[in-house]
């Protein structure tokens, strides 16, 4: 049986000599959000510690001040946009602590924590925080703008490849090496955006984002990595701070 020949440096460098101009026509930029005036601010609430047992008290309440303002805001700043959402923790044990946004079959957002993530997290406002976050990802559409950002990189490595004469296995790999850079460029970004209009949402749902973001100085920092999936922690406070002054919060 014949081997199938692996991708050569050649074939690499002309892969990839063609992904800046691609991705270039896709580009982003994190841009200053505000919450409409005609949306009221919620009462402030006092920082709480959550029990070390659950906190599910404070993140019920988080999710009863944050979902409504989150519809209306989605509601008041996109088009066609399913802004119904759904807020809840998955009970699924031994999973790791994550938060995150994705949607159902029908399109509905859904904002997921895990029972561990929780226990990272030490008062009411880093929950609402963390919440407005995933909230502003979907917003913000990043997961649509992933999809369409991968599947474009994917379609034009492939073809890139198919050119220089690949076989079907390299081109199919190429195009997987293009999904993956496609989705992650911008990752770092999205999440910048999100922090900027999670901060409106929490402050908005009466949560003080000063409090909420110090959850960052606990996290480990992944720092500026090529292609990593979110930014260093210190550029995300920064955001943090840089929205709390520019709209005047709290």
């Amino acid at each position: 049986m014949k081997r199938k020949a692996p991708l050569t440096r050649g074939l690499i460098r002309s892969l990839l000599f063609g992904l800046p101009l691609l991705l270039s026509a896709c580009a982003v930029s994190v841009r200053p959000v505000s919450a409409p005036e005609t949306i009221e601010k919620l009462p402030d609430v006092p920082v709480r510690r959550l029990r070390p047992e659950t906190g599910l008290a404070e993140f019920a309440e988080a999710r009863a001040r944050i979902e409504p303002l989150a519809e209306k805001i989605c509601k008041a700043q996109t088009s066609g946009l399913n802004c119904n959402f759904r807020i809840g923790i998955d009970p699924t044990p031994d999973l790791e602590p994550n938060a995150f946004q994705t949607q159902d079959r029908l399109g509905r957002p859904l904002i997921i924590f895990t029972s561990s993530m929780l226990g990272q997290l030490t008062n009411n406002h880093e929950i609402a925080f963390v919440m407005s976050h995933e909230a502003a990802h979907h917003i913000r559409a990043h997961l649509v703008r992933e999809y369409l950002n991968a599947r474009q990189a994917g379609e034009s490595l492939a073809r890139s490849a198919a050119e220089i004469g690949a076989d079907a296995e390299q081109i199919q790999k190429a195009r997987e090496v293009g999904q993956f850079v496609g989705a992650r460029v911008y990752s770092k970004a999205f999440e910048l955006e999100a922090d900027e209009l999670g901060t409106i949402i929490a402050d908005y749902a009466g949560y003080d984002p000063r409090v909420g973001v110090r959850f960052f100085y606990r996290l480990p920092d992944p720092g500026d990595l090529f292609l990593g999936s979110h930014p260093p922690n210190e550029d995300r406070i920064q955001v943090v701070k840089r929205t709390i002054e520019t709209y005047g919060l709290n």
